[in-house]
């Protein structure tokens, strides 16, 4: 490498003559802006000229040109190197920034050598070197070699605490941290780095790093799902950089389209990307990351032949290279051929080929990008399933798993873990329908039950723990880690070398998990529900202490459909009015045949987080009922039901037997406190018990005059027993992706073992008829779905005219 005294000497000669820097080697010429610069330059020698350069490089920075930015950054660092013997720092740094941007990596990292080498670098440049070499290690995605360089621009900044310049570097330096972070999947890590970024900031910031932090905040919370948050920082960080960083500027609009595009907003999306496609013209990079946008639109539009024009309007610029959009390039490539079925063999083998140099390229050591893994192995499947290679796209499937685990396990903040289950369900449903189909039914019954219900599972195994405090995420098992590693590099080599007969079971990777039948159960029952296309798909495994899982898939008739639609895109789902058709073919939908078939026993149902707005006990199954066939529980997910069971039990709330809050302005209320008041008289060992009655408008609201929520409950010492007797207070909201939190689930991570609990809007004159049934059978010495049950039965053969939202809208939740 040429020695920094050699290199700038080398430009000496050009730098004296002003017009030759000036001149814009594009048109020959210099630019009529620049032109009364050589007036001046003769003047006071070479600090003359290091004025005039110092000028230029201004202007050019304001028009955005970057070539003769460069140029008069060039000519001003070699002359001040002249006069003063100084390395000349701030110019250097800026040519090495403006290579970087211009995505002229090898130019930028020889300019950061360079002045890295030199003895004479005041720290400030330092810091700000490093972390210049630690974005251009972003780019080409080696995340632990730029986190390497942060650490040594972070440690030259804790030396000086005291100069502001320097604690605004590390400011930057930790936002950039954070890309790193985020990039290699590591979010909870990536927002502990923004809010140490804001902490070093200071009280008042520029508006330049105000910017910043908006922009890296807004990058986190898109790539999590928090659409609504990442716009608003998206277009907050837009407008500070107006006028003061184009490409940031650039860069916040283009991300506004992706969340645009997020919201379904397909036609605004194309708009504004079509607008910032000629903003960016002259910027290679951008117009690819732009294109990209444009191509996932014309995805989720369904336009074949637009997609295919811009995918290949795109490829001059990102079909080579190893970075984050090149790899994404790559992916909806192959992504295409899935969604639009094409079946040609060149197709395929182009769409394989693409994805295999996506999973070699991620997966290289100090790397890690398990997003890119995920989405790369997640299309594999969908593509060999397609084009019927069932070894392939199990294998496929199952390392997808093996990456969604990964990137569970890296999350603990509660809003983040729920929006990035998004993307990890359709991974899961993929999954749970490969392995039916195959048969492979305990394999079904496992991937069913992953992620389900992880926070709560989280909290019911340390009482203690609050689901609001954000811990450091874990390390994932290195055993997992290593799984996954062994299954890529499996599947990297697509080429027409690899058959699908060269994979067999004995190579198939590992599952993360298991699923068990509780004991205490005759049987278990856990549902996915899948929604594309072609309709809603319900994915059923059905399992017993006793016998082997089978799994069956069924598609929903079209009411059905309408029905599930409509109850998972209404806040609070009416079920009401719905026709005896509908809910008989509802049931045939959620319930396997195996459980009209079998005898009468207790059952364990871990639904599809959608789920919990609907009457299971009043489910239609043949010519009977669900409550028919015997005691009937819901749970989140079977390790919930595991974790409460083995939970150690905890101090009733007060100091008697039964506490109750009791609303008297419902109907029927003077049944429930009459029931109430015999079983605190009744002379028989009974549990403890909270009973409670009120209005909730919708899941997940408060219920009673006292307004008890999930937080209250979740954090109470609950007695064994919780009865909350109002509508919604055992369904959740029913949002794609997300922790069932209900009030019924709320009191179980508070204490109870047992809660019965409202599935949706309920009668409250039958609800009441129910209760103090309820509480009569508890009294018995009936276990508590028996009780609730036979109190079922009771209402729905005794009043003829109730519907199943009247005598079966309580369940019980366990």
């Amino acid at each position: 490498m040429m020695g920094t005294m050699d290199a700038l000497r080398h430009h000496l000669e050009w730098s004296r003559s002003p017009r030759l820097v000036l001149t814009d080697p594009r048109s020959g010429c210099v630019p009529d802006w620049l032109a009364d610069l050589l007036v001046a330059a003769g003047d006071d020698g070479l600090a003359g000229l290091t004025a005039v350069y110092r000028q230029a490089e201004r202007r050019a920075h304001q028009r955005e040109n970057r070539v003769l930015r460069i140029r008069a950054l060039l000519a001003e660092a070699s002359v001040e190197f002249e006069r003063t013997g100084v390395t000349p720092a701030e110019p250097l740094y800026y040519v090495a920034m403006q290579h970087r941007l211009a995505r002229s990596a090898t130019a930028a990292h020889y300019w950061i050598a360079v002045l890295l080498s030199r003895a004479d670098i005041a720290p400030l440049y330092q810091a700000r070197l490093w972390r210049e070499l630690a974005a251009l290690h972003e780019v080409d995605g080696s995340y632990e070699t730029g986190l390497a360089c942060i650490k040594e621009s972070l440690a030259i900044c804790a030396r000086h605490p005291a100069d502001g310049a320097l604690q605004a570097a590390a400011s930057q330096s930790h936002l950039q941290r954070s890309t790193l972070l985020r990039l290699s999947g590591r979010y909870a890590e990536a927002r502990l780095a923004i809010a140490s970024a804001q902490d070093a900031s200071g009280s008042s910031p520029a508006p330049f790093v105000r910017g910043l932090l908006a922009l890296r905040t807004a990058g986190l919370d898109l790539v999590i799902g928090h659409l609504d948050d990442a716009e608003r920082r998206y277009a907050e960080a837009a407008e500070l950089f107006d006028g003061v960083s184009a490409n940031n500027r650039r860069y916040a609009i283009l991300r506004q389209v992706t969340c645009l595009r997020g919201q379904g907003d397909w036609d605004a999306a194309a708009t504004l990307a079509t607008r910032l496609l000629d903003d960016v013209a002259d910027d290679p990079y951008r117009t690819g990351q732009v294109l990209l946008e444009l191509a996932e639109v014309e995805i989720e539009r369904r336009n074949e032949t637009g997609l295919t024009l811009v995918l290949d309007q795109a490829a001059p610029l990102l079909s080579e290279g190893d970075g984050v959009e090149s790899l994404r390039w790559r992916t909806l490539l192959a992504r295409s051929a899935v969604v639009f079925h094409k079946s040609d063999a060149a197709t395929v083998q182009r769409a394989r080929t693409a994805l295999g140099e996506v999973l070699q390229i991620a997966s290289r050591q100090g790397r890690g990008d398990v997003t890119r893994l995920l989405m790369a192995l997640h299309t594999l499947a969908e593509l060999s399933a397609v084009h019927e290679l069932p070894f392939t796209s199990l294998h496929a499937t199952r390392a997808a798993v093996l990456a969604a685990e990964i990137q569970r396990i890296a999350m603990t903040n509660t809003e983040d873990r729920w929006q990035m289950k998004r993307t990890r369900e359709a991974v899961y449903s993929l999954a749970a329908l490969l392995h039916t189909q195959h048969g492979r039914h305990a394999d079904t019954a496992a991937v069913l039950e992953l992620g389900k219900a992880d926070l709560i599972e989280l909290a019911l195994g340390d009482p203690v723990l609050s689901l609001l405090t954000e811990n450091l995420a874990p390390s994932p098992p290195l055993e997992t880690q290593n799984e996954l590693a062994e299954a890529v590099a499996l599947l990297t080599d697509l080429t027409d070398s690899l058959s699908d007969i060269t994979l067999s079971a004995r190579t198939m990777p590992p599952l993360p998990g298991t699923a068990f039948p509780p004991a205490g159960f005759d049987q278990s029952l856990t549902i996915g529900l899948i929604d594309d296309e072609r309709g809603w798909t319900a994915i059923r495994a059905l399992g017993s202490p006793t016998a082997t899982w089978s799994s069956s898939t069924v598609t929903a008739p079209a009411n059905v459909s309408t029905l599930l639609t409509r109850l998972v895109r209404s806040p609070a789902p009416n079920l009401r009015g719905v026709s005896n058709d509908t809910w008989r073919q509802l049931g045939r939908f959620l319930i396997p045949n195996e459980l009209g078939d079998s005898h009468s026993g207790s059952l364990l149902v871990s639904p599809d987080p959608r789920l919990w707005g609907i009457p299971w006990s009043a489910l239609p199954l043949g010519e009977r009922y669900l409550v028919d066939r015997g005691p009937l529980t819901l749970t989140p997910s079977l390790l919930s039901h595991s974790a409460l069971q083995q939970r150690r039990p905890v101090p009733p709330l007060g100091s008697g037997p039964v506490n109750t809050h009791l609303d008297d302005s419902l109907c029927g209320s003077e049944l429930e406190r009459d029931a109430l008041q015999r079983w605190s008289e009744s002379t028989r060992p009974r549990p403890g018990l909270l009973y409670i009655t009120g209005h909730a408008s919708s899941p997940e609201s408060a219920i009673g005059a006292e307004r008890l929520d999930f937080d209250t409950l979740s954090r109470a010492h609950l007695p064994e027993i919780v009865i909350l007797n109002g509508c919604w207070t055992g369904a959740s909201r029913p949002v794609y992706g997300r922790d069932p939190f209900s009030l019924a689930v709320g009191a179980l991570i508070g204490g109870a073992k047992h809660a019965i609990a409202g599935s949706g809007h309920i009668g409250s004159e039958a609800s009441a008829h129910i209760g103090s049934g309820l509480l009569r059978h508890l009294a018995k010495g009936l276990e508590v779905a028996s009780a609730l049950r036979q109190a079922q039965i009771t209402v729905r053969d005794d009043h003829p005219e109730a519907g199943p939202l009247d005598w079966g809208g309580l369940v019980a939740v366990g």
